[in-house]
């Protein structure tokens, strides 16, 4: 089952982050070994704060896991108050 997630901090040196899902409110752990391979193929090495995200949950050892994630565009404008309140609070 797909969901969606907004990235709330990614760091592209190291190739992973964050994002918190839309469905469970919770964090998932994004990993850029688990980009779609098309998406990856055609450039999209790396996420930034506020982006849209999509994929398949799967449980690792210390949480959920976002797999064959797909990027579906920048956060809507409405939901920008609430992204700042989930940076805030993450750090």
């Amino acid at each position: 089952m797909r969901e969606t997630a907004i990235v709330i901090t990614y760091n592209a040196i190291r190739g992973f982050g964050f994002a918190r899902s839309d469905k469970t409110d919770e964090d998932v752990f994004i990993f850029v070994g688990n980009i779609n391979r098309k998406l990856f193929e055609s450039g999209c090495t790396c996420f930034f704060a506020g982006n849209v995200i999509e994929f398949s949950v799967t449980e690792g050892e210390k949480g959920p896991i976002a797999k064959n994630i797909v990027l579906l565009g920048a956060v809507p404008s409405h939901q920008i108050p609430k992204i700042r309140r989930v940076m805030k609070n993450a750090k």
